[in-house]
Order: structure tokens, then sequence, then C-alpha cells
């Protein structure tokens, strides 16, 4: 899948994708006859785990933590991320309460735990993202 296609798909930007190539957390696997970049299908469902990151308020830096993080800190770091989310959804209204709804709806560490299962088969692949 070329950037344009991802773009369409995705509603990323083509600068987005870009600069997260530029910053190791995607690598394309390939060239159209043309030239143009090429992603398979895990690298495109990995950015689009990127943008729900980023859309929760995790920079990239933090992101690229998270991918490299085992299970129980990948669990942690997304719980703070909710916690704060949430806290900014709030103006910091009701912090405590908003922590304990968060672990009592979180469900999603099985959900992270594939899709770094299916990340980390790619990078054994030899495509590090």
């Amino acid at each position: 899948m070329t950037i344009r296609q991802i773009s369409e798909i995705l509603g990323v930007s083509r600068r987005a994708v870009q600069i997260y190539e530029k910053n190791h957390l995607i690598t394309s696997c390939g060239k159209t006859k043309y030239g143009h970049l090429l992603y398979d299908e895990p690298t495109v469902r990995h950015i689009a785990v990127i943008r729900f990151f980023q859309n929760l308020g995790m920079s990239l830096k933090e992101i690229r933590t998270f991918i490299t993080a085992d299970s129980k800190q990948r669990h942690d770091i997304y719980r703070c991320t909710l916690i704060s989310f949430h806290a900014k959804m709030l103006n910091d209204q009701n912090l405590y309460d908003t922590a304990e709804m968060i672990d009592s709806m979180i469900c999603l560490p099985d959900f992270i735990d594939q899709i770094f299962h299916a990340v980390s088969s790619v990078q054994k692949e030899g495509k590090q993202p």
C-alpha cells in the first residue's frame, strides 16, 4: 500500500507517515516501479495504533517507549495515558474517581498484546517498525 492509499484510508497526512518512518516507528517494505514507498498490512495497522495513541495525547517518543515496553509496562503506560486523557477531558475534576473508572473499564491489555504480538512477528521477519 502506498502513502497515498494509507492517507486516504486512515485519514493521516503523507507527512505524518513520513515522520513515523523518520522516528523509526514504521518502515516501508519496498517500492513501486515508480519509486513510491510501499507498506504492508501490519504496518498500516501499526499506523492506526500510533494515531490512536496520538489522539490520547502521547508524543511519538512516548509511543516508541510504549512499543518497546514489556506487557506489564505497556499496561501501566496505557493506564496512565487514559487517566491523563480523561483528566484533561474533565479539567482535572474527580481524578481519583476517574482512575477507578478507568481501572474498571480497562479490557484492552489483551488487545494491545495482540497488536504487539503482530508487530513482533513483523520485527522477527526483519521489518523493524
